[in-house]
């Protein structure tokens, strides 16, 4: 959201936009990836993550490949590397996400690809 951001911000109607707020759109459209959910207004909104998560998964799946000559246990630790990530990505930029909410999906996307 940031690369988008600096490309389109000489158009006129990006005037009112801050970089802080593409930065906070990135971390919901991260935080929505996840499954997690985002509050507007006192109204939650919750997407079940479908296409991107499944990517996510083949691209762990892919950052793993080396792993494949040492045990289980090294693979697994993509799951809190993940997880930790995922948390610092939502929390620290999401404008309206809630960074917990997501935890099940920062969990289950890695297990799943390793």
């Amino acid at each position: 959201t940031m690369i988008a951001y600096l490309t389109l911000r000489s158009n006129s109607w990006m005037n009112d936009t801050t970089p802080r707020d593409a930065l906070g759109l990135g971390g919901d459209l991260w935080a929505a990836v996840i499954g997690g959910t985002s509050v507007v207004g006192g109204v939650h909104y919750r997407a079940i993550p479908t296409l991107v998560g499944a990517l996510l998964i083949v691209l762990v799946r892919l950052l793993l490949r080396n792993t494949a000559g040492f045990p289980r246990s090294a693979a697994l630790f993509a799951v809190p590397g993940f997880l930790l990530t995922s948390w610092l990505l939502a929390g620290a930029s999401g404008i309206y996400s809630h960074w917990w909410t997501g935890t099940l999906g920062a969990i289950l996307i890695p297990l799943i690809g390793s």
